[in-house]
């Protein structure tokens, strides 16, 4: 199950359209969640990170913590 979902009852191509795996020796830098989503970009700040977190579905669960996109990782 996913999200309440029987992933056997969809297509191979709509799960791969929603998930994505993270390796767990992922690359993350030191620093908040914003500076990681940013990657050392200055522009756009706050509002492009949201964008970008909500385009993969992150928003909500990085709202959810306890700083939210300022968590220190």
């Amino acid at each position: 199950l996913i999200d309440g979902q029987d992933i056997a009852t969809g297509t191979i191509e709509s799960l791969r359209a929603e998930v994505l795996m993270v390796a767990g020796d992922g690359n993350c830098f030191s620093g908040s969640v914003l500076e990681n989503i940013c990657c050392g970009r200055s522009e756009g700040g706050l509002n492009r990170a949201t964008e970008a977190a909500k385009a993969v579905h992150a928003h909500h669960f990085i709202s959810k913590l306890p700083r939210g996109y300022e968590t220190q990782l």
